[in-house]
């Protein structure tokens, strides 16, 4: 199996659609995960910004250096059109703003599936908290590749993880002990 630099050579080399196309496959399901948990579950708005983050990877592909990884590459080029998506549309402000407008369900019932309790909560962080959460324990990044996919520096993203695991712990116990705040 071709590793991803490999297929990057060959699309700049050749305009290779194919290699491309590899490339696509083997990282859109982690683009889509982290399209999803920034637009807090927006399954449509998520494919629709996921094939638009792939275009814009397409077009700017010949500015890869390789100096970190694809999928570093590619979750800057998500978050940044997340980003521009947000500048641009008033709908997506109000996803930046809605913190505890939220509407869900906060009744905790027995057997209720764990992990759509991990993504109500993680719903409920600010976007910088979710998003350095997501690379980080999603994706496996460190600290310095993510200051890097976000633009800012290591300590504030060391500062959003803390913070988010906080509000996360919290709002989990809240959640199993029935006192939704």
């Amino acid at each position: 199996m071709e590793t991803d630099i490999e297929l990057i050579a060959r699309v700049i080399a050749s305009d290779d659609h194919k290699a491309f196309g590899r490339l696509v496959q083997r990282h859109q399901s982690s683009v889509r995960r982290l399209w999803l948990r920034l637009t807090r579950g927006n399954g449509d708005l998520s494919n629709d910004l996921a094939q638009d983050t792939f275009i814009k990877a397409y077009r700017k592909l010949s500015s890869f250096r390789g100096s970190g990884s694809f999928p570093g590459w590619l979750f800057r080029i998500a978050y940044n059109n997340f980003l521009e998506f947000c500048r641009k549309e008033a709908r997506a402000k109000k996803l930046l703003e809605a913190e505890q407008s939220i509407a869900y369900d906060h009744t905790v019932e027995t057997g209720i599936d764990a992990r759509l309790d991990i993504e109500k909560a993680l719903a409920l962080l600010n976007l910088n908290e979710r998003t350095a959460i997501t690379l980080c324990y999603t994706y496996g990044m460190s600290h310095s590749e993510v200051a890097r996919t976000m633009d800012i520096p290591i300590g504030t993203v060391k500062s959003h993880v803390t913070r988010g695991k906080e509000k996360l712990a919290k709002r989990l116990k809240a959640w199993k002990g029935k006192t939704i705040a």
